[in-house]
């Protein structure tokens, strides 16, 4: 018993030590099986990091954005018909709604009198013209007979002069031919004040005719305006797109300017994306996108970088920062950057106002997104 206790102990000694070993061998196994997975993909996580992942520059401050329209009327009046309803699809040139038109045909109705009304005097003061014109051509005739009658009776007086002081007349024949050059030079100054008098008048009347003329045009724009205004009772959408936020209901009055509708061009939606000012710097116009909508977990889409916006968000701000009072705390400013999306790719249900964030490859080289 005493002389193979201590052999027993030794065996024991010698399967516990081999049993470490077995057990350090594993563990070493387990961390080179473990660890060499590891670093290999710390390395490859390194190496996409350094040639490809610290070119993207990525932003969860965006959201998706479409160019809206606000319909509004340009006059008032009780709504007559609403041709369409929320949420539908509209193209441009469709009627919207329809105004109560009766006061707008009245005014081009009164407008069209007062056209044949000034018309009328127009070609009344265009004959009463004519007349006028004629009445001139008479007293400048008549006026040029005159003046040939005093020219003659000047003649005849100088005529007769050297006969009287020679004895060869009478002094009654010589006062003959001067009583009959003042009656002709009298006549000649009476011609002249009538073709004064006609001229005068004549003048006159063109100034009326002028008148005419203006008030017929003033009349016609005026009509022009008014056929304008009829046609403004008809409500057109002025571009594709889906109804929103509709508001106007039959038979409700309706001021000038009112927000009736918007029409949203859901076709032509873009990205919105806010980048940080340090993030910036490497962006340029058509570098590639990638873009996840939170509505559409796990898809991602594409686009391109479309331009940038000419200052920071704060600029525009309706009561812009004063840093140069006070003390100064610097806080990172964002750049809106809008990116234009594939719409090929986009689903119907991609609408204005969902979150999403993106992802810019400053690397790429720009493609041309003409």
């Amino acid at each position: 018993m005493s002389t193979s206790t201590p052999a027993l102990s030794l065996l024991a000694q010698d399967d516990t030590e081999n049993l470490t070993r077995k057990n350090m061998s594993l563990w070493k196994r387990r961390i080179v099986l473990v660890g060499l997975p590891v670093l290999a993909g710390c390395l490859c996580a390194l190496a996409w990091w350094c040639f490809v992942g610290r070119f993207y520059e990525q932003t969860d401050d965006a959201y998706i954005k479409a160019d809206s329209v606000s319909i509004s009327s340009k006059i008032g009046g009780y709504v007559e018909d609403v041709l369409i309803s929320d949420n539908q699809t509209v193209r441009k040139g469709e009627p919207l709604l329809r105004l109560d038109s009766r006061q707008y045909r009245v005014a081009i109705d009164k407008s069209l009198a007062n056209i044949a009304n000034l018309e009328a005097g127009k070609v009344q003061v265009e004959a009463h013209m004519s007349q006028l014109e004629a009445q001139v051509i008479q007293a400048t005739a008549q006026q040029r007979v005159a003046r040939l009658a005093a020219e003659h009776a000047d003649s005849e007086l100088a005529r007769y002069q050297p006969l009287v002081k020679a004895g060869a007349s009478t002094r009654q024949q010589l006062d003959e031919r001067e009583n009959a050059r003042q009656q002709a030079y009298a006549q000649l100054q009476a011609l002249d004040a009538g073709v004064k008098v006609a001229q005068a008048k004549l003048v006159e009347s063109r100034a009326q005719h002028q008148a005419y003329v203006a008030q017929l045009e003033g009349a016609k724009a005026d009509l022009q305006r008014n056929k304008l205004d009829l046609e403004d009772t008809v409500l057109r959408s002025t571009q594709d797109g889906q109804v929103g936020d509709l508001g106007v209901r039959a038979g409700q009055f309706i001021q000038p300017g009112g927000r009736l509708m918007s029409i949203v061009p859901l076709r032509h939606v873009y990205v919105i994306a806010n980048f940080k000012e340090t993030q910036v710097g490497g962006m340029r116009k058509n570098q590639p996108v990638r873009v996840h909508i939170d509505a559409f977990p796990g898809k991602t889409f594409t686009g391109y970088v479309d331009s940038f916006a000419p200052s920071t968000g704060s600029e525009f701000a309706l009561l812009p920062p004063e840093n140069a009072t006070g003390n100064f705390t610097k806080i990172v400013q964002r750049v809106p950057v809008r990116i234009r999306l594939d719409n090929l790719t986009l689903p119907a249900a991609v609408i204005p106002g969902l979150s999403v964030s993106v992802e810019v490859n400053t690397h790429e080289k720009q493609a041309d997104h003409g």
